[in-house]
């Protein structure tokens, strides 16, 4: 009896465990990472987190800029913009583009179903 309740017990923590796990997700990358070393993140899909510090509209997108510390990239989505100053944690793949002599890292926000 006493083996039952301490598998029980096992089974218990390692469920909850999980549950954890999951509820935590993707796990985050520094923007200073990406910013740093754009070739090993391009297009790897990564979750970043910070404060929106501009947002505009830009052709077809949506974009706006997530900052942490002093660190910034732009956010390239077909969602809504969310406002300034507003925490956000935001998940994509990061795109490279170059264009008229000038290069630039953003991530494109992927949007579920």
């Amino acid at each position: 009896m006493a083996n039952f309740r301490r598998s029980k017990q096992w089974l218990i923590g390692i469920l909850i465990l999980a549950a954890i796990a999951c509820r935590e997700g993707t796990p985050r990358t520094e923007i200073r990472d990406i910013l740093d070393n754009p070739r090993k993140f391009v297009g790897k899909t990564v979750t970043v987190e910070g404060t929106v510090t501009e947002n505009f509209s830009l052709l077809l997108f949506h974009t706006f800029k997530v900052t942490a510390g002093e660190d910034g990239i732009f956010v390239l989505t077909s969602q809504p913009l969310p406002r300034e100053n507003t925490r956000v944690e935001v998940t994509g793949i990061v795109r490279y583009y170059a264009i008229g002599g000038e290069e630039m890292v953003v991530i494109q926000e992927e949007v579920g179903d």
